[in-house]
């Protein structure tokens, strides 16, 4: 078997150096999000000797396309996007069925992946129940693994046993945390404790469809300058998921990321969030445990999250060698 790694600005342009270098038959082996682009490296068997062969079994690209229209309708995607996903899988030759639908979401959505140790202070926010505070918590062992200091600002001091969850965790990690109360304070805070490392702040959870409660979010974001990033369950109700997206993006939410992808069985949802709002796929969390479980979405990762058996036992194989 021949492996060679390849490198591009885009999915699709690594796509299609493969299958000039390697032919039509290789396979791809792992996909990384480099800084400007990506990395995959791919397999295939070297030709056969001279000599007649059986013929090998051809999958017709009508029933590879319809393999993914039928994955794709089993997650409840949206049948608009489901035939833009099909049609721009059909437009790339092959019969890998990972590989056409990972070039489809390379067209359709944009990635984002953080670093372990974020330059700039990364806000988390979303609806009441994302699981923002597991997030803050997650982002936060990481930075701590990866080495150095963090600083951890909690904003959601209103709801009960907030704080106290989120100190649980940092002061297992025996980093700092803050509370504060105000926009002014949260200002306050980043601009004192940004030059001591990574800064994760877990805000308050907001209902999109008040404008009050909007507005008031919005002034948290104003407050310092960060990122703020969006954080959604992976599954649930298709067009809503698309509005709470979308109004989230219109308060100034810069990424996305998904959790509870391993409760989950269908991310139609998740994708129509990611088209309604156009807002990069950043990340997910794959497991309720802090230490574990927080990964990079790209293309190929994604493609095979939605193409895996739904009854296999282990979910982060598609992981393994497909995202950092």
């Amino acid at each position: 078997m021949r492996l060679k790694s390849f490198h591009a600005a885009s999915m699709t342009e690594a796509m299609r150096q493969v299958r000039e270098a390697l032919g039509e038959d290789a396979v791809i082996i792992a996909s990384r999000t480099r800084r400007g682009g990506v990395e995959i490296t791919a397999a295939a068997e070297p030709a056969p000797p001279p000599g007649p062969a059986p013929p090998a079994p051809a999958i017709s690209p009508t029933a590879r396309i319809e393999r993914l229209a039928q994955a794709l309708a089993y997650h409840g995607v949206p049948k608009r996007l489901n035939e833009r996903l099909c049609l721009a899988a059909a437009a790339l030759s092959g019969d890998d069925p990972v590989l056409a639908l990972a070039g489809a979401l390379d067209v359709a959505f944009s990635f984002q992946a953080w670093p372990e140790r974020p330059e700039r202070p990364i806000l988390l926010i979303g609806p009441a129940g994302a699981g923002k505070t597991v997030t803050t918590a997650k982002l936060a062992a990481r930075a701590v693994l990866a080495g150095g200091a963090i600083t951890v600002i909690t904003c959601d001091t209103m709801r009960a046993g907030g704080v106290a969850q989120l100190a649980t965790f940092i002061d297992l990690m025996k980093q700092q945390m803050l509370q504060v109360d105000s926009a002014d304070d949260l200002g306050a805070a980043v601009a004192a404790f940004r030059s001591r490392g990574p800064t994760f702040v877990d805000s308050f959870g907001v209902n999109p469809h008040s404008a009050d409660e909007v507005r008031d979010l919005k002034r948290y974001i104003a407050a310092a300058d960060m990122d703020p990033v969006l954080v959604l369950p992976a599954s649930g109700d298709v067009a809503e998921l698309a509005d709470v997206a979308t109004a989230f993006a219109g308060a100034g939410a810069k990424a996305l990321f998904f959790t509870r992808l391993d409760a989950s069985r269908r991310y139609g949802a998740a994708l129509s969030a990611a088209e309604a709002s156009g807002l990069p796929i950043a990340g997910a969390s794959i497991t309720p445990f802090v230490a574990d479980g927080l990964h990079a979405l790209n293309p190929v990762s994604l493609a095979r999250i939605l193409l895996r058996d739904p009854d296999e036992a282990r979910f982060d194989s598609e992981f393994d060698e497909a995202a950092e």
